[in-house]
């Protein structure tokens, strides 16, 4: 970064280290004051500080160990320097990045952040869907299921983005996939026949598609959309909902999830039945938690999603004073995740 030879670059740390502007921190420098950091940018010329962000953003993607928080945090540190070296392609690129890895360690905050970057830029970049290898649908998407999940504000705001966005692309799968996280956030803050709406019109736009792979997915995320807006519709008219209608619905879309041979969305169609119609419809219930455990690679004991699945049906029983149900599932989860002995 400097373009000093170790021995310079020696000789000047030790300076800096005897002058008191610098300090050990572990294995590390640091300005022993913001104040000295602060004054120390603001002496660079405006492009001696393109030039240095620059070079930390590259050193960054060539040795992620250089990263202040470890390898985890490489690339939203590049992120940042490439964006003050007003190298928009290369901070896109490595927003997206930064996202997914900060999604693994289930930063989720950390991960909207730098997916709003992305989002802000893509309109910036021509080729911004091969050097990201993705598209804007599915920037939105992600980051509307990732402000869901922490609770952020403008959760709506995205959630229609995303909307928006596949259908302009054409992106059934998304386009179904937005609409059913978009129906809930209109619940979420009192809009439930608007709710009911978006969900009944994604259901029509996918109702004349050959239901098979992709469009078999989309239908039965539509399905699920338009089945969970019905029954917390229905909910507030004192309880006088349509449940048969309901659970066809959610029937329905477990089918096509299943033709559609994607795992993905099968689990997430086994979670909505548990979450709509769990403490009403006892038998569709038990066969979605049962569809989650034979889903897991290693069965109940070793399923997250199943476990979770397990809970909110006990939960659900729970709330509607059905103790009796809640103690048999336990005693059923305590038999399925109990290690055998011989």
């Amino acid at each position: 970064i400097t373009g000093l030879d170790r021995p310079a670059t020696q000789s000047a740390l030790r300076a800096a280290l005897d002058d008191g502007i610098l300090l050990v921190d572990g294995e590390d420098y640091a300005f022993r004051h913001a104040l000295l950091r602060e004054v120390a940018m603001q002496r660079l010329l405006p492009d001696q500080r393109v030039a240095a962000h620059a070079a930390a953003a590259a050193a960054l993607e060539v040795d992620p160990d250089l990263a202040a928080a470890g390898r985890a945090g490489a690339h939203g540190q590049a992120a940042y320097h490439w964006w003050a070296a007003r190298d928009v392609p290369r901070c896109l690129s490595a927003s997206v990045v930064a996202a997914g890895e900060a999604e693994r360690v289930f930063a989720g905050a950390v991960a909207l952040r730098h997916l709003r970057r992305a989002i802000e830029l893509w309109a910036d970049v021509e080729d911004a869907e091969q050097l990201t290898s993705t598209t804007r649908a599915a920037l939105l998407l992600n980051a509307s299921r990732i402000a869901w999940e922490v609770d952020d504000p403008d959760v709506g705001e995205l959630a229609a983005l995303a909307v928006r966005a596949a259908h302009a692309a054409g992106d059934t799968r998304a386009s179904a996939e937005a609409t059913l996280l978009h129906s809930l956030v209109l619940f979420r803050f009192g809009h439930g026949q608007e709710a009911l709406a978006v969900a009944a019109r994604e259901r029509a736009r996918h109702d004349a598609e050959n239901h098979t792979g992709e469009h078999a997915a989309a239908m039965a995320l539509a399905l699920l959309a338009h089945a969970t807006a019905e029954s917390r519709a229905s909910e507030g008219m004192d309880g006088a909902w349509e449940l048969d209608a309901v659970a066809n619905n959610l029937r329905c879309a477990l089918t096509l999830a299943r033709t559609s041979g994607d795992l993905d969305v099968e689990r997430t169609v086994l979670t909505g039945i548990i979450d709509t119609v769990g403490p009403y419809l006892r038998d569709l219930t038990d066969e979605a938690v049962a569809g989650l455990a034979a889903l897991e690679p290693d069965g109940p004991s070793g399923g997250t999603v199943y476990g979770l699945a397990a809970y909110w049906a006990a939960r659900n029983d729970y709330l509607c004073g059905h103790f009796a149900e809640v103690e048999s599932a336990v005693t059923r989860w305590r038999a399925a995740t109990s290690p055998t002995t011989d």
